[in-house]
């Protein structure tokens, strides 16, 4: 065993995960949570593949039957890391994050008192390996989170988030030729190396992604609009236009600062209200729009009604309309003509509010 050797046994390994290091030191428009779950999954790949080189170097030498035992064990333990660290990517969601980590604290558990009891498996005099009874605990841990995988790119289709649904179920697709090809093989370079590829497929994806996406809010943005009414021109059946209220009078007022947490709050309360199965996105400013599927009609108003319930309790308010589309009279959809619709009701429900403050003898804006 040589540093030369093991260069040029995980040559591609080594490149993708450096170069991926250079692309997250110097790309500084990512997020920073997205950035440091990929350097420390870049990290688990690189330590994976030197403990896999030093596996198979020593396995024939029975002075280093310890050392054998150590490498094998950090290696079963980070064979999950990077698929769970894709999966705390795909969710931000604390609860999500604890539950997702469970298989990998037992698994970990299990492995680490291995060398005590045997439990997951154990070398004998003449080195050969023998399974425990534990011994399927890592490859179980492992087929947990690649159907959590599946699970989400599933999740990403049915809400019509295709592009993500196919880069995470490729990067499954990877994952699983990998582990059949170590399987049949006494190389261990094909986990590490297909990690080390789909950390940087991710990471690009991701960076396309920002481009699709307003900074301030993480919403999609204007340009993300036009492209995907044009994309999913057949399945629109409506456009809901939403405007903020009194957004000058707390910039003035408090700061610009002030109005872009507001902006911010009020993205959150349209999305978490509308969900994923509505696409929303920031036309620019104060001005929201949220897409309409066909066969989601009769949920909008309700999703509108509570979208003004919870604007409320953070003491915000919005002004919304909505404008449907009529595939049977009226042929083709015009998206702009759609939207200037919308608009019209939106406004109309603004002076509407604006009436509604003034003879309530209360005011619009926020409370203080």
């Amino acid at each position: 065993m040589s540093l030369l050797d093991y260069f040029q046994t995980n040559f591609a390994t080594v490149l993708c995960s450096f170069g991926l290091i250079i692309i997250l030191v110097y790309n500084r428009g990512a997020e920073q949570r997205i950035k440091k779950l990929m350097f420390l999954s870049v990290l688990v790949v690189l330590v994976l593949s030197v403990a896999d080189y030093v596996e198979v170097g020593v396995s024939y030498n029975m002075e280093l039957l310890n050392l054998r035992m150590v490498v094998s064990i950090i290696g079963y333990i980070l064979r999950s890391v990077p698929l769970y660290l894709m999966l705390l990517c795909v969710r931000n969601k604390k609860l999500s994050s604890m539950f997702m980590a469970i298989p990998l604290v037992i698994n970990t558990v299990v492995l680490l008192i291995t060398p005590f009891t045997g439990s997951v498996f154990a070398f004998n005099e003449f080195g050969s390996f023998a399974r425990g009874p534990l011994g399927y605990v890592p490859h179980i841990v492992g087929i947990i989170y690649l159907i959590m995988v599946a699970y989400c790119a599933l999740r990403m289709f049915y809400d019509r988030y295709i592009n993500e649904g196919f880069i995470l179920l490729f990067m499954e697709i990877i994952a699983c030729i990998a582990v059949y090809m170590e399987t049949f093989s006494s190389d261990k370079i094909y986990v590490s190396t297909a990690y080390a590829i789909f950390n940087i497929l991710y990471y690009m994806f991701i960076h396309v992604q920002v481009v699709s996406k307003d900074q301030l809010t993480g919403l999609l943005n204007r340009a993300s609009f036009y492209e995907d009414c044009h994309r999913y021109r057949s399945k629109i059946s409506g456009l809901v236009s939403v405007d903020m209220n009194e957004l000058k009078w707390i910039n003035d007022n408090f700061g610009h600062e002030a109005g872009d947490k507001a902006l911010i709050a009020v993205a959150e309360c349209i999305k978490q209200t509308f969900g994923r199965k509505y696409p929303v996105y920031r036309l620019g400013g104060d001005e929201f729009t949220v897409m309409i599927w066909t066969g989601n009609e009769i949920e909008t108003d309700e999703k509108i009604a509570l979208c003004r319930k919870n604007l409320e309790e953070r003491d915000y308010s919005c002004a919304f309309g909505t404008a449907y589309f009529d595939k049977a009279s009226e042929g083709e959809i015009d998206i702009n003509k759609l939207l200037k619709k919308a608009d019209e009701q939106m406004y109309m429900d603004k002076e509407r509010i604006k009436k509604e403050a003034v003879l309530g003898n209360r005011k619009l804006h926020i409370r203080e």
